[in-house]
Protein backbone atom coordinates (compact mmCIF):
# COMPACT_ATOMS: atom_id res chain seq x y z
CA UNK A 1 0.00 0.00 0.00
CA UNK A 2 1.28 3.45 -0.91
CA UNK A 3 -0.15 6.90 -0.21
CA UNK A 4 0.50 9.88 -2.49
CA UNK A 5 -0.49 13.28 -1.09
CA UNK A 6 1.01 15.81 -3.53
CA UNK A 7 -1.69 17.24 -5.84
CA UNK A 8 0.27 17.11 -9.10
CA UNK A 9 1.44 13.55 -8.45
CA UNK A 10 -2.12 12.44 -7.70
CA UNK A 11 -3.31 14.19 -10.85
CA UNK A 12 -0.73 12.54 -13.12
CA UNK A 13 -1.31 9.03 -11.77
CA UNK A 14 -5.06 9.43 -12.25
CA UNK A 15 -4.54 10.77 -15.77
CA UNK A 16 -2.42 7.74 -16.58
CA UNK A 17 -5.33 5.57 -15.51
CA UNK A 18 -3.42 2.32 -15.02
CA UNK A 19 -3.75 2.00 -11.24
CA UNK A 20 -5.91 0.41 -8.60
CA UNK A 21 -6.62 2.39 -5.49
CA UNK A 22 -8.79 4.92 -3.69
CA UNK A 23 -8.92 8.70 -3.89
CA UNK A 24 -9.34 10.01 -0.34
CA UNK A 25 -10.87 13.47 0.16
CA UNK A 26 -11.43 15.55 3.28
CA UNK A 27 -12.25 18.88 1.60
CA UNK A 28 -14.63 20.03 -1.11
CA UNK A 29 -12.54 22.31 -3.31
CA UNK A 30 -12.43 23.06 -7.03
CA UNK A 31 -9.07 21.29 -7.41
CA UNK A 32 -10.33 18.23 -5.56
CA UNK A 33 -13.41 18.17 -7.78
CA UNK A 34 -11.03 17.90 -10.73
CA UNK A 35 -9.43 14.89 -9.05
CA UNK A 36 -12.84 13.27 -8.61
CA UNK A 37 -13.51 13.61 -12.34
CA UNK A 38 -10.14 12.04 -13.15
CA UNK A 39 -10.74 9.23 -10.66
CA UNK A 40 -14.11 8.44 -12.20
CA UNK A 41 -12.53 8.29 -15.67
CA UNK A 42 -9.80 5.99 -14.35
CA UNK A 43 -12.31 3.78 -12.51
CA UNK A 44 -10.65 4.62 -9.18
CA UNK A 45 -12.77 4.58 -6.02
CA UNK A 46 -13.52 7.89 -4.24
CA UNK A 47 -14.00 8.03 -0.48
CA UNK A 48 -14.78 11.09 1.65
CA UNK A 49 -13.19 11.02 5.10
CA UNK A 50 -12.50 13.44 7.95
CA UNK A 51 -9.43 15.66 7.94
CA UNK A 52 -8.23 13.95 11.11
CA UNK A 53 -8.33 10.55 9.40
CA UNK A 54 -6.57 11.91 6.31
CA UNK A 55 -3.88 13.42 8.56
CA UNK A 56 -3.37 10.00 10.10
CA UNK A 57 -3.19 8.23 6.73
CA UNK A 58 -0.67 10.78 5.42
CA UNK A 59 1.45 10.39 8.56
CA UNK A 60 1.09 14.03 9.52
CA UNK A 61 2.56 15.23 6.23
CA UNK A 62 1.13 18.34 4.61
CA UNK A 63 -1.70 17.69 2.16
CA UNK A 64 -4.46 19.76 0.59
CA UNK A 65 -7.42 17.69 1.54
CA UNK A 66 -6.63 14.87 -0.87
CA UNK A 67 -4.53 11.72 -1.06
CA UNK A 68 -4.32 8.76 -3.41
CA UNK A 69 -4.11 5.38 -1.71
CA UNK A 70 -2.63 2.92 -4.22
CA UNK A 71 -3.24 -0.76 -3.64
CA UNK A 72 -0.25 -2.00 -5.58
CA UNK A 73 2.48 -0.05 -7.34
CA UNK A 74 6.05 -1.06 -7.99
CA UNK A 75 8.72 -0.81 -10.59
CA UNK A 76 8.23 -3.45 -13.24
CA UNK A 77 10.51 -6.41 -12.58
CA UNK A 78 11.57 -7.91 -15.89
CA UNK A 79 10.60 -11.56 -16.04
CA UNK A 80 8.59 -11.23 -12.83
CA UNK A 81 5.50 -9.19 -13.60
CA UNK A 82 2.74 -11.13 -15.29
CA UNK A 83 1.01 -9.66 -18.31
CA UNK A 84 -2.66 -10.21 -18.97
CA UNK A 85 -3.17 -13.88 -19.66
CA UNK A 86 -0.54 -14.88 -17.10
CA UNK A 87 2.49 -14.68 -19.40
CA UNK A 88 5.80 -13.30 -18.17
CA UNK A 89 7.18 -10.23 -19.88
CA UNK A 90 10.86 -10.48 -20.81
CA UNK A 91 13.25 -7.56 -21.12
CA UNK A 92 13.52 -8.19 -24.85
CA UNK A 93 9.78 -7.54 -25.17
CA UNK A 94 10.25 -4.02 -23.85
CA UNK A 95 12.92 -3.54 -26.51
CA UNK A 96 10.59 -4.90 -29.19
CA UNK A 97 8.00 -2.29 -28.20
CA UNK A 98 10.46 0.56 -28.81
CA UNK A 99 10.45 -0.14 -32.54
CA UNK A 100 12.98 1.27 -34.98
CA UNK A 101 12.53 5.00 -34.39
CA UNK A 102 15.11 7.28 -32.81
CA UNK A 103 15.34 6.15 -29.22
CA UNK A 104 17.22 6.75 -25.99
CA UNK A 105 17.34 4.15 -23.21
CA UNK A 106 18.58 5.16 -19.79
CA UNK A 107 20.51 2.75 -17.53
CA UNK A 108 21.02 3.70 -13.87
CA UNK A 109 23.85 1.92 -12.08
CA UNK A 110 23.67 1.88 -8.27
CA UNK A 111 21.69 5.11 -7.88
CA UNK A 112 20.19 4.55 -4.44
CA UNK A 113 18.86 8.03 -3.60
CA UNK A 114 15.14 8.30 -4.36
CA UNK A 115 15.40 12.06 -4.74
CA UNK A 116 18.01 11.76 -7.48
CA UNK A 117 16.10 8.96 -9.16
CA UNK A 118 12.88 10.98 -9.10
CA UNK A 119 14.59 14.02 -10.64
CA UNK A 120 16.13 11.83 -13.37
CA UNK A 121 12.73 10.28 -14.15
CA UNK A 122 11.21 13.74 -14.43
CA UNK A 123 13.85 14.75 -16.98
CA UNK A 124 13.49 11.43 -18.79
CA UNK A 125 9.79 12.13 -19.28
CA UNK A 126 10.54 15.60 -20.66
CA UNK A 127 13.11 14.25 -23.12
CA UNK A 128 10.89 11.44 -24.36
CA UNK A 129 12.86 8.56 -22.85
CA UNK A 130 10.62 5.50 -23.11
CA UNK A 131 12.63 3.07 -20.99
CA UNK A 132 14.68 3.40 -17.80
CA UNK A 133 16.56 0.30 -16.64
CA UNK A 134 17.80 -0.22 -13.09
CA UNK A 135 19.35 -3.17 -11.27
CA UNK A 136 17.13 -5.08 -8.88
CA UNK A 137 19.69 -4.61 -6.11
CA UNK A 138 21.37 -1.37 -5.05
CA UNK A 139 18.75 0.90 -6.55
CA UNK A 140 16.05 3.21 -5.22
CA UNK A 141 12.65 1.62 -5.68
CA UNK A 142 9.40 3.36 -6.58
CA UNK A 143 8.58 5.09 -3.31
CA UNK A 144 6.58 8.15 -2.27
CA UNK A 145 9.81 10.18 -2.47
CA UNK A 146 10.39 9.10 -6.07
CA UNK A 147 6.81 9.93 -7.04
CA UNK A 148 6.95 13.30 -5.28
CA UNK A 149 10.30 14.37 -6.72
CA UNK A 150 9.31 13.25 -10.22
CA UNK A 151 6.05 15.25 -9.92
CA UNK A 152 4.16 12.22 -11.20
CA UNK A 153 6.46 11.66 -14.20
CA UNK A 154 7.04 8.08 -13.02
CA UNK A 155 3.47 7.39 -14.18
CA UNK A 156 4.58 7.89 -17.78
CA UNK A 157 8.11 6.46 -17.95
CA UNK A 158 8.53 2.69 -18.04
CA UNK A 159 11.00 1.72 -15.30
CA UNK A 160 12.26 -1.85 -15.54
CA UNK A 161 14.24 -3.74 -12.93
CA UNK A 162 16.69 -6.33 -14.22
CA UNK A 163 18.71 -8.91 -12.34
CA UNK A 164 21.89 -8.05 -14.25
CA UNK A 165 22.52 -4.60 -15.74
CA UNK A 166 25.48 -5.81 -17.82
CA UNK A 167 23.34 -8.48 -19.50
CA UNK A 168 20.61 -5.92 -20.17
CA UNK A 169 23.15 -3.66 -21.88
CA UNK A 170 24.37 -6.57 -24.00
CA UNK A 171 20.77 -7.40 -24.93
CA UNK A 172 20.28 -3.81 -26.15
CA UNK A 173 23.28 -4.18 -28.43
CA UNK A 174 21.47 -6.98 -30.24
CA UNK A 175 18.80 -4.41 -31.09
CA UNK A 176 21.32 -2.02 -32.62
CA UNK A 177 21.92 0.25 -29.62
CA UNK A 178 25.27 1.90 -28.91
CA UNK A 179 25.95 2.36 -25.20
CA UNK A 180 27.55 5.48 -23.70
CA UNK A 181 28.67 5.61 -20.07
CA UNK A 182 29.05 8.88 -18.15
CA UNK A 183 32.56 9.17 -16.73
CA UNK A 184 34.68 12.11 -15.54
CA UNK A 185 37.81 11.02 -17.42
CA UNK A 186 36.36 10.48 -20.87
CA UNK A 187 35.76 12.04 -24.28
CA UNK A 188 33.94 15.38 -24.08
CA UNK A 189 30.25 15.52 -24.89
CA UNK A 190 30.51 18.05 -27.78
CA UNK A 191 32.96 15.76 -29.60
CA UNK A 192 30.60 12.78 -29.79
CA UNK A 193 28.07 12.04 -32.51
CA UNK A 194 25.25 9.96 -31.07
CA UNK A 195 23.36 7.44 -33.23
CA UNK A 196 19.60 7.12 -33.56
CA UNK A 197 19.54 4.22 -31.10
CA UNK A 198 21.56 5.21 -28.04
CA UNK A 199 21.81 3.96 -24.47
CA UNK A 200 23.08 6.22 -21.68
CA UNK A 201 24.50 4.75 -18.46
CA UNK A 202 24.79 6.83 -15.29
CA UNK A 203 26.49 5.72 -12.08
CA UNK A 204 26.28 6.90 -8.50
CA UNK A 205 27.82 10.23 -7.52
CA UNK A 206 30.21 8.63 -5.10
CA UNK A 207 31.71 5.73 -7.06
CA UNK A 208 30.49 6.32 -10.59
CA UNK A 209 29.97 3.34 -12.88
CA UNK A 210 30.75 -0.09 -11.52
CA UNK A 211 33.73 -1.79 -13.21
CA UNK A 212 31.85 -4.39 -15.25
CA UNK A 213 29.21 -1.91 -16.40
CA UNK A 214 31.92 0.55 -17.42
CA UNK A 215 33.77 -2.13 -19.39
CA UNK A 216 30.55 -3.09 -21.17
CA UNK A 217 29.92 0.42 -22.52
CA UNK A 218 30.93 1.13 -26.13
CA UNK A 219 32.11 4.67 -25.31
CA UNK A 220 32.56 6.87 -22.26
CA UNK A 221 31.48 10.50 -22.25
CA UNK A 222 32.09 13.47 -19.93
CA UNK A 223 30.53 16.92 -19.61
CA UNK A 224 32.86 19.92 -20.07
CA UNK A 225 33.00 21.94 -16.86
CA UNK A 226 35.11 24.64 -15.22
CA UNK A 227 33.83 24.57 -11.65
CA UNK A 228 35.65 24.04 -8.38
CA UNK A 229 33.82 20.94 -7.15
CA UNK A 230 34.35 17.41 -8.42
CA UNK A 231 31.30 16.92 -10.63
CA UNK A 232 27.67 17.69 -11.40
CA UNK A 233 24.91 16.20 -9.31
CA UNK A 234 23.90 12.98 -11.08
CA UNK A 235 20.41 14.23 -11.90
CA UNK A 236 21.83 17.44 -13.41
CA UNK A 237 24.37 15.43 -15.42
CA UNK A 238 21.57 13.16 -16.62
CA UNK A 239 19.58 16.15 -17.87
CA UNK A 240 22.53 17.64 -19.76
CA UNK A 241 23.44 14.34 -21.42
CA UNK A 242 19.87 13.44 -22.30
CA UNK A 243 19.31 16.87 -23.83
CA UNK A 244 22.34 16.62 -26.12
CA UNK A 245 21.60 13.06 -27.22
CA UNK A 246 17.99 13.86 -28.02
CA UNK A 247 19.00 17.10 -29.76
CA UNK A 248 21.25 15.13 -32.09
CA UNK A 249 18.51 12.59 -32.64
CA UNK A 250 16.22 15.37 -33.87
CA UNK A 251 13.78 15.07 -30.97
CA UNK A 252 13.16 18.84 -30.98
CA UNK A 253 12.63 19.17 -34.73
CA UNK A 254 9.21 20.45 -35.72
Amino acid sequence: MMVIYKFHSIEEYLKNGDIQGTLLLSEETHRNQQLISLAESADVRVRHISRAELNRICGGKKHRGAALEIDSLSIVASGQKEQRGGQKKRFSEYLDELGEERTLILFLDNITDSGNLGAIIRSADQFGVKLVVIPRRKAAGETETLIRTSSGASAYVTIVEVANLVQAIKECRKYGFWIYGADLAAELLPDIVFPDKSGLVLGSEGSGLSRLVKETCDYLVSIPAAGHVDSFNVSVAAGILMYEIRRQQGFYSS
